[in-house]
């Protein structure tokens, strides 16, 4: 009788050991997974950081040459319009400066709408890299809870 006791114990003795090391080699291997997760998405969001400030950049040159452009046109724009009016033979000298201010003056306004709307641009552009790093940063948050509760989650079924 004393060895049927004995052999008993010794089972729940070794089915304990064993169900303590497969726990304990569950929550090795989701700490493990954890570890090479928020890894992964340090990783991402480092690339991520990368790339977005890569195309701010872009974007920034791109607004300073475009900038540097429409400079140019209306500068053309103002210099071809002195001209026609200067080069005009049916005009007073006073009905030229007139003509003059009045062109330069509607350039100069119409300059003016061209690189407000291209601010514009350029700002809802910022806004949007703005929203795409919110998103990015909230999303591997969400990721990183959601692993790190399916972790707790399948370490306490084992234990």
């Amino acid at each position: 009788m004393n060895n049927i006791k004995q052999s008993s114990n010794t089972k729940n003795y070794d089915l304990f050991n064993i169900k303590k090391e497969i726990s304990g080699l569950v929550d090795d291997f989701l700490l493990e997974n954890e570890i090479n997760l928020v890894d992964r998405i340090t990783s991402f969001e480092k690339r991520s950081n990368v790339v977005l400030k890569k195309k701010q950049n872009f974007e920034e040159e791109s607004f300073d040459l475009l900038t540097k452009q429409i400079d140019k046109i209306f500068n053309d724009i103002r210099y071809q319009i002195m001209t026609n009016i200067m080069n005009d033979e049916a005009l007073s000298e006073s009905q030229k400066e007139i003509k003059l201010q009045r062109s330069l003056l509607d350039v100069f306004q119409l300059q003016n709408m061209v690189e407000e709307m291209l601010l514009m641009i350029s700002i809802h552009l910022e806004e949007m890299n703005g929203d795409t790093k919110s998103y990015l940063t909230k999303s591997s948050s969400v990721g990183e809870t959601f692993v790190s509760k399916i972790t707790s989650l399948t370490s306490s079924v084992f234990n």
